[in-house]
């Protein structure tokens, strides 16, 4: 597990952790599953970073980032000290190492207290962060 933290001059830092890979079997998005990380800016949001391994001959995968939030139909209070989250929590958020694996099987369209929202272009979202961290 590494992680990178980006200071951002007049602004907050972005943090890019990685998680260690593994075998998940969990199956999203035409891909599985192989590893991940938490990408997000210091007390703003936060995704998860998700290498999707698209097929047997793939040896390097894709990546994706993916907001989590809270279906509409939760009490966000009640969550506060599961799942890594705290009252500092802004939504959209990433899980953490100790439950990315845990609770990214939910997203493959089970209900589940939490709403997964896929973002093809790390790029434009690595970016987007940038500008929020420069607010």
């Amino acid at each position: 597990m590494g992680f990178e933290t980006f200071h951002i001059p007049s602004g907050h830092n972005i943090t890019v952790t990685f998680f260690e890979p593994k075998i998940s079997r969990i199956k999203i998005r035409g891909g599985e599953i192989i590893g991940g990380g938490w990408i997000g800016v210091s007390e703003g949001r936060s995704a998860n970073l998700v290498l999707l391994k698209e097929g047997p001959d793939d040896l390097y995968g894709r990546w994706v980032a993916c907001e989590i939030g809270i279906i509409a139909l939760a009490d966000g209070r009640r969550l506060i000290g599961q799942f890594g989250l705290t009252e500092r929590t802004v939504v959209p958020f990433g899980f953490k190492d100790a439950y990315f694996y845990d609770q990214m099987q939910y997203a493959t369209g089970m209900m589940h207290v939490f709403t997964y929202n896929f973002i093809d272009d790390v790029v434009d979202y690595f970016a987007q962060l940038i500008l929020e961290a420069c607010k």
